[in-house]
């Protein structure tokens, strides 16, 4: 009985060992970065050994998340307004936030039909966008209020709380048109066609800023520094996006 519980207390110790010395890295990413960030994480942990573990979400409740007390090394924005609020709580090094990749608003459809879009009173029939915690969602609000068809298109609206779920509703002709990113519509060129580009002068700039968690820079610093990497910025690339030179 005695050597039983011995075994145990090892086995238990060991348990507790490894879990205090975890070297994983837990990164935050908005829903739309999942596929070219895969990518960047296999190349970075096969370049370096440490596993990369994601937690992808709209970016407004991955900062409520964070907000929350929810542990994490590098948090991946969509917009601006949702790092400033973390970084606001002092949740965030500020030294090392950057903006890595800007992007553009597209109206898509389902592959195949027809791209003629009326947004005006006259639209009918199902429109997908996000929710007003998803940047693309604040984005599209910014841009159809300027245009004059906010309102008309309320009784139209299917709401969802990622990109990908917009994206699914119309891919799967849920809906008969829907806005997503650029980035997110050119990864599915196979399911949606792009109707239209949104004019940027519409909305307020979309920039993506990465920043590492305020609890430890030293164990983000090398992700961040990968992600802006030539390497990384050849996956990035490869997945639609538009690379910005890292500032404040």
């Amino acid at each position: 009985m005695n050597r039983i519980r011995t075994l145990i207390f090892m086995s238990l110790s060991l348990t507790v060992s490894y879990a205090g010395t975890d070297e994983s890295l837990h990164i935050f990413a908005a829903a739309g970065t999942a596929p070219a960030m895969k990518d960047i994480a296999r190349a970075y942990t096969r370049e370096t050994g440490i596993p990369v573990i994601f937690n992808f979400a709209s970016s407004g409740t991955l900062a409520r998340q964070i907000s929350a007390g929810a542990a994490f090394d590098v948090f991946f924005s969509a917009n601006k307004k949702w790092m400033d609020y973390v970084e606001q709580k002092g949740l965030i090094t500020p030294a090392s936030r950057s903006v890595l990749l800007k992007d553009e608003i597209v109206i898509i459809v389902p592959e195949g039909h027809s791209k003629t879009i009326d947004l005006s009173e006259h639209f009918q029939g199902r429109f997908a966008m996000g929710d007003q915690a998803t940047p693309v969602g604040i984005y599209a609000k910014q841009a159809f209020t300027k245009m004059g068809c906010w309102k008309s298109l309320q009784p139209h609206l299917c709401v969802g709380d990622t990109v990908n779920k917009v994206l699914n509703y119309v891919a799967l002709d849920e809906a008969d048109a829907g806005v997503v990113f650029h980035s997110i519509a050119f990864c599915a060129s196979n399911r949606v066609d792009v109707a239209y580009t949104i004019p940027p002068e519409l909305h307020e700039p979309i920039l993506f800023p990465v920043a590492a968690s305020a609890a430890g820079l030293s164990k983000s610093a090398g992700f961040i520094s990968f992600l802006q990497s030539p390497r990384a910025q050849t996956i990035f690339t490869q997945y639609g996006w538009t690379l910005c030179l890292p500032e404040k």
